[in-house]
């Protein structure tokens, strides 16, 4: 009887350590699962933050040199039109003091024009010649007006164009003038435009040359475009940045030169409309 009691004594007590050992274990398994899943969360969501910051630090990075670019807009074309009319006006000087004393006043004029009338520029820059009583003596783009006096000629802002060029350039250096004209081949478009003139006393000319600013702002964008194209970073400099138009053409990334508005992803989402969304209402992830 004593023998059966201590039996079923050990068994209990063996079945109440086995049973707290279980809880214990299983409780301490469950809780290490539970800290293991909270930190494996905080540790993603760290890493999102991270790479949340990171993201936005490039695309803020990439605006604001694209910012500064546009900032340069106005002071690249003019030191442009600068370093063009310079060379013009060291052209027409060099060749005014070689011949001056070797050929007529009409011949050198000829000389200076037909020289000047050659050069042309990839964004349809050309030489301009004044006379200082307002005759146009070299208009490359309109060689018709050459031999009509310009004095009257006013631009679409009501400025004589003409009168204070011959005004402002009678300085030994080169002057910069904005005013509004139109471009060749495309009718009656008036686009902003910035000139630099200069002096040659020789002549008693003026000679100078301009450049739209949109001209140069279609340099700027491709000087822009392909910076963001070679901003990588991150392992093997796998992290790009990608752009594109309201309308959906890829202007950087691997999709360029497509249109990308009606492509979506395996769920149907239109990704690039609603990247393009984003953006309009103010940026985001």
């Amino acid at each position: 009887m004593q023998k059966t009691l201590s039996n079923i004594f050990l068994r209990w007590l063996t079945l109440t350590v086995v049973l707290s050992v279980t809880l214990i274990g299983t409780a301490w398994f469950v809780d290490s699962y539970s800290q293991y899943r909270h930190d494996i969360s905080e540790m993603r969501q760290s890493y999102m933050e991270e790479h949340k910051t990171l993201l936005q630090d490039k695309v803020s990075q990439a605006l604001e040199h694209v910012a500064y670019m546009r900032s340069k807009l106005t002071h690249w074309t003019e030191e442009a039109v600068q370093e063009r009319t310079d060379t013009a006006w060291l052209l027409a000087n060099g060749l005014t003091q070689q011949h001056k004393d070797t050929l007529s006043k009409e011949a050198l004029e000829e000389l200076v024009r037909e020289s000047l009338r050659q050069i042309h520029y990839p964004d349809q820059g050309y030489y301009f010649a004044i006379n200082i009583d307002g005759t146009e003596e070299l208009f490359a783009d309109h060689p018709e007006l050459e031999g009509t006096n310009m004095l009257q000629v006013q631009d679409s802002d009501g400025k004589f164009v003409i009168k204070d060029m011959l005004e402002f350039a009678r300085h030994d250096k080169t002057i910069l003038y904005s005013y509004k004209w139109t471009k060749p081949d495309q009718g009656n478009k008036i686009s902003s435009k910035i000139a630099a003139i200069r002096y040659i006393p020789e002549l008693d000319w003026i000679v100078g040359t301009g450049m739209y600013l949109d001209d140069m702002e279609e340099k700027i964008k491709k000087k822009a475009l392909h910076w963001l194209e070679h901003a990588h970073w991150g392992k093997d400099k796998k992290g790009y940045l990608f752009a594109g138009t309201w309308e959906g053409v890829s202007l950087v990334g691997p999709a360029k030169g497509k249109n990308m508005l009606l492509v979506t992803d395996p769920n149907g989402v239109y990704i690039v409309k609603e990247l393009i969304e984003k953006a309009r209402n103010g940026g985001g992830f």
